[in-house]
C-alpha cells in the first residue's frame, strides 16, 4: 500500500485492526460497491471463477465471432510469427458533405503581402 492508501484506510474505513492485505481487500470491496462494479477475481467465488474458465478459449486462439461490429469492411488481417498485422482502409468521404474550400486568391488577392505566407497553396479547408 502507498502512503496515501494507508491514510485513506485509516481515515475512512472502520478500524478492524487487520493486516494491510485485509485493509486493501476492504478498500477494493468498498470501491467496487460504491462504483457498482465487479471486483475482478478477488470478488468472485469458486463457482464464478470456474464458469469464467469454462468460457475461455485455448491459449493462442485467434477467433473473431462478430465481424459486423468493430473494424470497417475491407480490413485485412495477416497473422505473422508473434504478431498480427491489421490494415484498416481509410474511410470513403462523401465530398458533397465537405465544406467549401476557401480560395486564397479571392480572399487575399494574389499580390498581397499576406498571400506570400501561403505560397504554393491555392485554397484552405
Amino acid at each position: 500500500l502507498t502512503e496515501s492508501d494507508v491514510i485513506y484506510l485509516q481515515s475512512n474505513l472502520p478500524n478492524n485492526k487487520g493486516d494491510a492485505a485485509n485493509e486493501a481487500m476492504v478498500l477494493r470491496n468498498e470501491e467496487a460497491f460504491n462504483m457498482q462494479m465487479a471486483r475482478g477475481l478477488a470478488g468472485m467465488n469458486t463457482q464464478q471463477i470456474n464458469d469464467m474458465k469454462n468460457h475461455l478459449l485455448p491459449s493462442g486462439t485467434k477467433e473473431y465471432t462478430d465481424m459486423n461490429k468493430g473494424l470497417p469492411k475491407g480490413t485485412e488481417r495477416e497473422v505473422k510469427e508473434g504478431y498480427e498485422k491489421v490494415v484498416i482502409p481509410a474511410p470513403i468521404l462523401d465530398k458533397t458533405k465537405l465544406p467549401a474550400r476557401i480560395n486564397l486568391d479571392e480572399v487575399m488577392g494574389s499580390d498581397s503581402d499576406e498571400r506570400h505566407a501561403f505560397a504554393g497553396t491555392t485554397s484552405l479547408n
